[in-house]
């Protein structure tokens, strides 16, 4: 085991090595992906087997655990290059977070099932099993994620130590690269091979994690039923007004299944609670389709309105997973017995989840390809005009598939705009950045009033604040915020009174929202407005703004108040 991690961090090493000697090209994706897949998981997984397996055996199970990924690692660099010099999409932090933790998940996930067949050798399982093995390998990796964390501790102490005594040596050898790569992984590989020794200290740790988790079931299911039971009398509005309630949702929904499975376990024990707190259990788990009910109703409105894009997907599938799981239970709790379906719910639904995990980076499931798909489909219908539509998501964010529907839009014929949506479909595809090609266009004070809307509707902004403005895009140093009024599209320009003197402030109503007011008879900028990390969309804020829903916040130097949202002001006096 500690020679597996050996390998693997000697290859790993050998990755670095090789991409700082020659380089990292966009089209590098369609092998180091994965490479870099193959090279974490397989020995991984020979660790987590060889304990109980032969070599042999050991060595088949990390191929059968290890290559479904190596071939959606592949599509995925594949499919994220739109030509030598993008990878935009995969490259971002999103595409590659959302890649490794859903593939770890399903790696997580399929490792009990390779341990079953090897174990037993075929493909039917006992859910016992299951349970035991995905308990155990829990503990095991967060014990090597703890052991690995103390082990660089205690490095870094050793190295400090020495280095006060003027002794550089040891910090230099374990910030080296090499040696970080080698010691890590020998270090993980060193820890899974002390599962066996400490396998009674895991089965002890599992039993209390397991009681004070079925200890906290009746209170989750208590939420549920009396969050429920006020639905009717609250309505439905106030669910929709928050802008979160899917998320919540989604939570408590998890949160009684996670913990229902804890007080089951393998589905041998007793009930472990008197009967009374059984049927509040059980009455939670029959209502929890409605919960899963109110979050795809959620969706869909907002599918109805805006189409698919890559986070609405993730969405679907999450509520649909969700969704699925609630009803699998709610059947379960209203069966005789100790919910003495769930072993069965449990399987069926793992190896969905699985395959589920997998698709989304194939062509099957694919939620650049969707999204690419959903909003040309949007623009040539008529539902978005091409003036408002985003030809730059497609060409930087969605990949190979926006720059495919790009190139569908720019040979579009037969359509009342055709002629537009070619020529903006033909700017975006010739741009290699998503912003330089608009920072070279000079806006002059005629240009800034042009795409200046002001609000409230009828207003006028006034001419000294539009000189400031050319005066400041004129400048490189301080016209980071306006960045808004470079993408030539129409930008808000709220009028507001934020106590600041006798003229009404002025705010940017596009990231990062600028505010502007007069000091000492002249316009500078007092700052911006931080909507409390919430992303507040453009439509979202035009139809707020159409109504009139923004006012000032009460404090010392007021907030913003833009519909159920608050904006505050972070300080700036800018000469």
């Amino acid at each position: 085991m500690v020679g597996a991690g050996l390998v693997q961090g000697g290859l790993l090493l050998s990755l670095h090595e090789w991409f700082r000697a020659f380089g990292f090209q966009a089209t590098d994706l369609v092998w180091a992906a994965p490479a870099y897949t193959l090279i974490i998981f397989a020995p991984t997984t020979f660790n987590f087997l060889r304990h109980e397996f032969t070599l042999r055996q050991s060595l088949a199970g990390a191929a059968a655990a290890t290559l479904p990924f190596v071939a959606t690692a592949a599509w995925s660099g594949w499919s994220s290059v739109a030509g030598a010099e993008d990878a935009w999409f995969f490259a971002s932090a999103a595409g590659f977070f959302m890649f490794c933790l859903t593939s770890l998940i399903a790696w997580f996930i399929m490792l009990p099932f390779v341990q079953s067949g090897l174990r037993d050798g075929h493909m039917r399982v006992q859910y016992a099993r299951l349970f035991d093995d995905a308990w155990r390998n829990t503990l095991l990796l967060a014990n090597c994620i703890l052991f690995a964390a103390l082990f660089w501790m205690l490095l870094g102490l050793w190295g400090g130590l020495f280095l006060v005594l003027h002794m550089e040596f040891f910090r230099d050898l374990f910030t080296s690269r090499s040696f970080v790569y080698l010691a890590t992984a020998v270090a993980i590989g060193f820890a899974i091979s002390l599962e066996e020794k400490e396998a009674g200290a895991l089965r002890t740790l599992r039993r209390h994690l397991l009681a004070f988790q079925t200890r906290l079931l009746p209170l989750a299911a208590l939420i549920v039923v009396l969050f429920l039971g006020a639905l009717p009398i609250a309505g439905l509005a106030p669910l929709w007004s928050t802008g979160h309630t899917t998320p919540l949702i989604l939570s408590i929904l998890a949160i009684l299944i996670c913990l229902t499975n804890a007080a089951w376990q393998d589905g041998s024990q007793p009930p472990p609670f008197p009967v009374a707190v059984q049927w509040v259990v059980r009455g939670a788990l029959a209502l929890s389709p409605i919960l899963a009910g109110l979050c795809i109703w959620s969706l869909s409105l907002r599918i109805g309105q805006h189409g698919w894009s890559i986070d609405r997907v993730w969405a679907a599938i999450l509520v649909t997973l969700a969704g699925l799981y609630a009803v699998g239970y709610a059947a379960s709790a209203v069966t005789r017995g100790w919910l003495r379906l769930l072993g069965t719910i449990n399987t069926w639904l793992a190896l969905l989840v699985i395959g589920t995990l997998l698709a989304v980076h194939t062509p099957l499931l694919d939620p650049s390809a969707i999204s690419a798909s959903s909003q040309m489909r949007r623009l040539v219908s008529g539902a978005v005009k091409p003036e408002r539509f985003d030809f730059d998501h497609l060409r930087f964010d969605l990949g190979r598939a926006g720059v495919e529907a790009l190139r569908a839009l720019a040979e579009l014929g037969d359509h009342p705009h055709s002629g537009v949506i070619r020529d903006k479909a033909r700017d975006a595809l010739a741009r290699k950045t998503r912003y330089a090609d608009h920072e070279q266009i000079a806006l002059d004070e005629t240009a800034i009033k042009a795409r200046l809307k002001p609000y409230p509707l009828g207003s006028t902004v006034p001419e000294p604040f539009i000189v400031f403005l050319a005066e400041r895009l004129a400048s490189a140093s301080s016209s980071h915020h306006l960045t808004a009024l470079r993408t030539g599209k129409a930008v808000p320009l709220l009028a507001i009174d934020l106590g600041m003197g006798p003229e009404p402030e002025l705010i940017l109503m596009a990231f990062p929202f600028p505010a502007f007011a007069v000091v000492d008879g002249r316009w500078r900028q007092i700052g911006w407005f931080d909507f409390n990390g919430l992303t507040i969309k453009p439509d979202e804020i035009t139809a707020l703004l159409q109504r009139g829903d923004a006012r000032p916040a009460e404090r010392v130097w007021s907030d913003l108040r833009l519909g159920t949202r608050r904006g505050t002001l972070k300080p700036l006096l800018d000469d």
